[in-house]
Formats: C-alpha cells, sequence, structure tokens
C-alpha cells in the first residue's frame, strides 16, 4: 500500500459519499498499512472481509484465487464492494479472478483497483507477471464496470501505476 492510493481510496469514499456496508478485499495481507479503517470509519462498513493466499494481518480468509472462484458461487452477488489494490500483478491468471470479482459483486457494487504500469520495476512478492497500459487497465481489467474516475499514481520512490474507482451496472 502506498500513501497515494491510500489517500485515493479515501477521496473516492469521501467524495462519492459512498456508504458500503459489506466489503471483500483480495489480497488483503498488511504489507505496508491497509484501507480497511477506511471503510469501517468512513463508508460505514460493518462487515470487511480480506482474502489473501497465506495467512497474515489483515487476512480473514486464506484462499487462492482457484478458491476465490468456488466461493464466487456461495457468495455470489452479495459484496457491496470489492477492494483490488496492487494484487492482479501476481495473479498468473487475472482473468479468471476477475471473472469471480464480478460474480462476488451485487449490481450497482463499487470496484477500487489499482495496478502497476510498465515502468514499474520487478517485485516479486510471492511473483510479479504483469504490468498494465492504460489501455488494458481500462478495456480489459474494467470491461462491463462504469468507471468513475482513473488516475496515474506512484509509489513511495515513483513507480507508475493505475487506480480507479468503478461500478458494475445494475442490468446484470
Amino acid at each position: 500500500m502506498t500513501p497515494a492510493i491510500f489517500d485515493n481510496v479515501k477521496q473516492y469514499i469521501e467524495s462519492y459519499g459512498l456508504r458500503l456496508p459489506r466489503v471483500l478485499e483480495v489480497g488483503s495481507q498488511d504489507v505496508n498499512g491497509s484501507v480497511r479503517g477506511l471503510f469501517t470509519n468512513l463508508a460505514k462498513t460493518t462487515e470487511y472481509i480480506g482474502i489473501d493466499m497465506q495467512e497474515a494481518k489483515g487476512v480473514d480468509i486464506v484462499a487462492t484465487p482457484t478458491q476465490l472462484l468456488e466461493l464466487s458461487e456461495d457468495w455470489a452477488r452479495s459484496f457491496d464492494a470489492v477492494v483490488c489494490l496492487e494484487v492482479l500483478e501476481h495473479d498468473p491468471r487475472f482473468w479468471e479472478t476477475m471473472t469471480a470479482i464480478k460474480k462476488l459483486m451485487k449490481p450497482g457494487a463499487y470496484f477500487f483497483l489499482s495496478v502497476p504500469t510498465y515502468g514499474f520495476g520487478y517485485h516479486g512478492y510471492p511473483k510479479d507477471y504483469y504490468r498494465f497500459s492504460q489501455d488494458s487497465f481500462k478495456e480489459v481489467l474494467l470491461s462491463g464496470f462504469t468507471v468513475f474516475d482513473m488516475t496515474r499514481v506512484k509509489d513511495t520512490v515513483g513507480q507508475p501505476g493505475l487506480m480507479a474507482l468503478a461500478r458494475l451496472p445494475y442490468d446484470l
């Protein structure tokens, strides 16, 4: 988590006056901070579930991307928002994770997404597979969503990324 991403999530919640009772964070391990408190304090979130591939601070449920697909059947259309920050570059099959995320979201649910772009150095934690261009971010990762805001962000040492707040349509 970088200060820029944290600040953007806070700005999105405040600017849009979001109230999000049930939130799922995919890739929730608290490595350099967490946005969980922003949701519980600002968005009045009463249930915040963090999923990641290993037990760690910020992780409520340990699940691989494949297991997330299985969970999406049990929890279909049950989340008001999904948070996925700096995760998809570590997922060898990010398109399957995106399918699961969409299944988990209620119609009209919000999606908080950030990814590194070209120029961001290798960071293999656990592994590093992808960089996303502005076109792939918008046309692949955010396909089917209404995008409210898309911005460039930089990490603490100036490496580039993209961030967005988007929403699933109500008429799924």
